[in-house]
């Protein structure tokens, strides 16, 4: 897991990747918290995804929560996003829900197509 914040400190990229499941929940949590802590927005880069769980979906969420609460911006690269609807789909999960924190649902990260503005 890597943090690249921007010269002005407003955006930052995290890249994440490999196993994203609950073994590695707490460090993932710190990583995104600290990204939401430092920047406006944070875009998440996955890098060779190789499996996702329901704990890090939940988490994602939890984070997403999180940077709405803190008017921040939490946005995954719209390419990438692929990955997150294969793991709702194999959980069970609909692939597109609505955001239950917001009532607009171009806030969900997961029916916005990567991004909340």
């Amino acid at each position: 897991m890597n943090l690249k914040v921007d010269d002005s400190k407003k955006e930052g990229v995290l890249t994440i990747g490999g196993t994203l499941t609950i073994q590695r929940s707490t460090a993932l949590k710190e990583i995104l918290l600290k990204a939401l802590g430092q920047v406006d927005c944070v875009k998440i880069h996955f890098d060779q995804a190789i499996e996702v769980d329901l704990a890090f979906l939940q988490l994602f969420c939890a984070a997403h929560k999180t940077s709405l609460r803190k008017n921040k911006k939490l946005q995954i690269e719209e390419n990438q996003i692929d990955v997150l609807k294969k793991a709702f789909k194999d959980i069970g999960f609909p692939q597109f829900m609505k955001c239950k924190n917001s009532d607009d649902s171009n806030h969900c990260v997961w029916s916005s197509g990567g991004s909340h503005e």
